[in-house]
């Protein structure tokens, strides 16, 4: 049986959690960005999460305990980019959890028809658990055209889901 996650969403009182989150080994060494943030770029992020509806934060929570982090940059009128990760210590398998609650948020609180995720090659976590939830790989073309970037980042796999249907 998959733990019971909620999302609520980001707010100021995080912020010292969030940071310690982002510049720890378990999760910084897995991002495309590996460099650690500093406190005043990690409040001016906070703050774009907090008041722009179009870069969205959550805090996933199991019994009112904080256990993973998820974003959605809202890139087209239903298309968002999204990440994740689980809390430093959180115990196994609660990362697939957080992801399948952030997908039903996604679906009943924005108006998306797709999720689009970056995952860095050395994340085999991640790229493993965006295949287990109904994510499908992409082609660097096909991300570009989707997200209307102008690049792609070196090192990293592609992906898409639709928010229709089940799961």
């Amino acid at each position: 049986m998959s733990p019971v996650i909620s999302l609520r969403p980001v707010n100021e009182a995080d912020s010292e959690m969030l940071l310690n989150w982002r510049n720890s080994n378990q999760v910084r060494l897995f991002m495309s960005d590996q460099r650690e943030v500093s406190p005043e770029d990690h409040h001016h992020w906070l703050m774009e999460r907090i008041h722009n509806k179009e870069k969205l934060a959550v805090v996933a929570e199991k019994s009112t305990k904080p256990v993973g982090f998820i974003q959605y940059t809202v890139l087209t009128k239903g298309l968002a980019e999204w990440g994740f990760y689980k809390a430093p210590g959180a115990k196994a398998g609660i990362g697939k959890a957080v992801c399948a609650e952030g997908i039903k948020w996604a679906k009943d609180n924005l108006l998306l028809s797709w999720l689009v995720a970056k995952v860095i090659h050395t994340n085999t976590v991640s790229l493993r658990v965006h295949a287990e939830i109904g994510f499908e790989l992409i082609s660097d073309q096909e991300w570009l055209s989707l997200t209307g970037y102008k690049s792609v980042s070196p090192g990293h796999y592609f992906f898409k889901r639709g928010l229709h249907g089940p799961g």
